[in-house]
């Protein structure tokens, strides 16, 4: 199997950003249609944030 690059899983950090952007993306959207914002999304969003300041790579 030479030349076969395998494919492994998604660094956290990866995963962090592809999350941050879906509740960034979330909020956009409750704003425009003038809904208020889940306190759950800016829960995980300030975790992540921390997790993220606190594991710089």
């Amino acid at each position: 199997m030479t030349g076969v690059r395998v494919k492994g899983i998604r660094t956290q950090s990866e995963l962090d950003n592809e999350r941050l952007t879906e509740i960034v993306d979330a909020i956009v959207r409750y704003r425009n249609d003038a809904l208020a914002v889940p306190i759950e999304w800016i829960e995980e969003y300030n975790a992540i944030i921390e997790r993220v300041r606190n594991n710089p790579k």
